[in-house]
């Protein structure tokens, strides 16, 4: 596919949407498609009025203009941009899009006067500007003319969302390359960090691993806040610093405050900091580079995503993937990766944050919780994600704009390709099959010829899920099933016939353990936000991007139920596949892949649930003599006939 990438901002300019669509571009060269960007923002040596340069690779279009300051914009853009487009033979254009980009609203306008499909983002909290957007009226017009829109957190999409009524609004994460934030040589982080810190700049002796007679060491040891930003007046530097002094004035223990980045006020924030004398404990760094952020983020131990005026955050979003645990504002676009009391706090106003950081600094196990949930889980919003994400809204931009409305979806939403192999007794492979939207591989390989008789071993390359089953020859007597019709499919009470027709594909790779101990069987009880609230099923969940099958059953199983388990086997698979709703409103053809694993837990207690805004209400042990007075989901009854003796 060719790709035109319209944005008023662009490298060598520095910024979030810069390096986001630079990032982007990258990315979707690296999947295969021939991409080009057009940007206001002029060249290294000034290039300006269409000069053509080739920056890693990719082609970009210089169509700015000299004005003072070095602005992204060109009164003259529109015809250099209808040229470009009309001439570059694009599958479709990409827009992104802040508070105030001419250029970008200009590129999408001439885009669909050119009939190539758009999709546009949009990046900005819109605030005060609002109103002024609303009146400009490009979101509701690019949304009549069949335009796909999505924000960039579910906050900036319900800002679209009221731009535009009535249009399809989806969001689209920026993303991240979470290997590159993650560790250097495979190390945890938790494992490579440095001494602690008293002051910026000074040291104190290396704490042990904590027992008894550390107690009173562990209390004293300061928590250390980072965060990165560029200072400027919508960033509010000195009331994070504000925030961070209310916390130290509270808590028992000393707090720290790191701030790196560069911007117009970081000289007047440094003289403010010297004249009133928090320099002993307030560092300020200046612009530093990936590698050196990395270490700074792993010196310290909590990231505050303070700004009113984020709509994603990328910037905490690398804090959480090193591992630092964030305390974020409620109602911003951090909320789409900061989960309260799993990766991070979630607090209100800036007197929430000044409550979460004495939180963390009195309470240490739960820091420790925290950011050992983020170092073993990486972060969804990596590029191997997102990527797929955007191509599918590529594909809903040409839909849109063929046929005016969403339609019936061709593309499968799936993070994992999943590959099937089957073997005999001996381990020969006899078959090898990618598993379709709404197959079921059982049936598949009977349909071959093959009976399934157990679970050999789940292994994942690159973003391949490969199940492997032990099979023998099926039994021509009793033949196999007949697959399930589309018509057959359970539908969700309530849905229209439209929304029937126009449900998204999805499928889901999940794994769910089987785990038995002298109090029972453990169980968890769906919430109100699944399709089936209060019936029961196995802890367990999806796969996430980059995560391995066996990290997900621990990590899952850990947040729905609090348990450890090992001496895990994996059992089987099953599926199940109908059209629904999803938590977040969308309707979905839903092709449910599901790993079943057993499990042991050495040292059973009363089941915990952590991730309390998820699909779980509640977690039980329950005894065998108990299992048919409990309303067990539908997908648990024949995984329970299948593999519980």
């Amino acid at each position: 596919m060719k790709v035109a990438l319209i944005s008023d901002c662009y490298p060598p300019r520095v910024g979030g949407i810069e390096s986001q669509v630079r990032d982007l571009a990258r990315r979707l060269v690296d999947a295969g498609h021939d991409v080009e960007v057009l940007t206001a923002t002029n060249g290294t040596d000034g290039s300006t009025q269409g000069a053509r340069e080739v920056v890693d690779g990719i082609t970009v279009h210089r169509l700015g203009t000299r004005v003072p300051f070095g602005l992204p914009v060109n009164p003259g853009g529109r015809d250099l941009l209808r040229d470009r487009l009309q001439a570059g033979g694009f599958d479709v254009a990409h827009a992104h899009v802040g508070v105030i980009s001419p250029f970008a609203v200009d590129g999408g306008d001439v885009a669909l006067e050119l009939g190539i499909p758009l999709t546009v983002t949009w990046h900005c909290v819109l605030g005060a500007w609002e109103p002024v957007v609303r009146r400009l009226g490009h979101a509701e017009r690019w949304a009549e003319a069949g335009a796909a829109l999505h924000g960039v957190s579910e906050m900036a999409a319900e800002q679209v969302r009221s731009l535009a009524p009535g249009a399809t609004v989806t969001v689209l994460h920026n993303g991240i390359d979470a290997g590159a934030w993650r560790t250097d040589d495979g190390e945890p982080t938790s494992e490579r960090r440095p001494p602690h810190t008293g002051r910026p700049g000074g040291t104190e002796p290396t704490v042990a691993a904590p027992d008894a007679a550390d107690e009173m060491v562990l209390e004293e040891q300061p928590l250390r806040v980072v965060l990165a930003m560029r200072f400027t007046p919508r960033k509010r530097p000195l009331s994070v610093i504000g925030i961070v002094r209310r916390a130290r004035g509270r808590a028992a223990v000393p707090i720290t405050l790191e701030i790196c980045g560069g911007g117009p006020l970081l000289a007047p924030v440094r003289a403010a900091v010297r004249r009133r004398g928090w320099s002993d404990w307030v560092s300020l760094p200046g612009r530093i580079d990936r590698a050196s952020l990395v270490a700074h983020y792993r010196a310290a131990d909590v990231y505050l995503a303070s700004s009113r005026f984020e709509s994603f955050g990328i910037a905490a979003l690398e804090g959480r993937t090193v591992g630092l645990p964030v305390v974020a504002l409620r109602g911003s676009g951090a909320e789409d990766f900061v989960s309260d009391g799993i990766t991070g706090l979630v607090r209100d106003g800036d007197e929430g944050l000044v409550d979460g950081l004495v939180e963390l600094a009195h309470d240490r196990a739960l820091l420790a919780r925290l950011r050992a949930h983020n170092e073993r889980v990486p972060p969804a919003q990596d590029w191997s994600r997102i990527v797929r994400d955007v191509e599918q809204e590529y594909a809903r931009a040409r839909r849109l704009l063929a046929g005016g409305t969403e339609g019936r979806h061709t593309e499968t939403v799936n993070h994992w390709l999943v590959r099937v192999e089957a073997v005999d007794g001996v381990g020969r492979t006899v078959v090898t099959v990618r598993l379709e939207h709404g197959a079921d591989p059982v049936q598949v390989l009977a349909k071959q010829g093959w009976d399934v008789v157990g679970g050999v071993e789940v292994r994942q390359e690159d973003l391949t899920v490969v199940i492997v089953l032990r099979v023998e020859p099926l039994d021509v007597l009793r033949g196999a099933a007949e697959p399930t019709a589309a018509a057959d499919r359970p539908v969700e009470d309530g849905l229209t016939p439209a929304e029937i027709a126009a449900a998204t594909p999805y499928q889901r790779v999940a794994v769910y353990a089987l785990v038995e101990s002298e109090h029972g069987l453990l169980l968890t009880e769906l919430s109100d936000r699944t399709w089936r609230p209060g019936e029961w099923t196995l802890p367990g969940g999806g796969i996430d991007p980059g995560e391995s099958a066996l990290a997900a059953l621990h990590r899952e199983v850990w947040e729905e139920t609090d348990q450890v388990i090992d001496e895990v086997e994996f059992l089987g698979v099953l599926s199940n596949h109908w059209i629904g709703r999803a938590p977040g409103g969308r309707v979905e053809d839903f092709h449910a892949v599901r790993l079943y694993y057993r499990g042991r837990c050495r040292h059973p207690s009363a089941p915990v649930v952590h991730d309390t805004d998820g699909s779980t209400a509640s977690a039980a042990w329950v005894p065998r003599t108990r299992l048919e007075a409990v309303p067990v989901a539908s997908s648990l009854a024949p995984a329970l006939a299948q593999w519980l003796d």
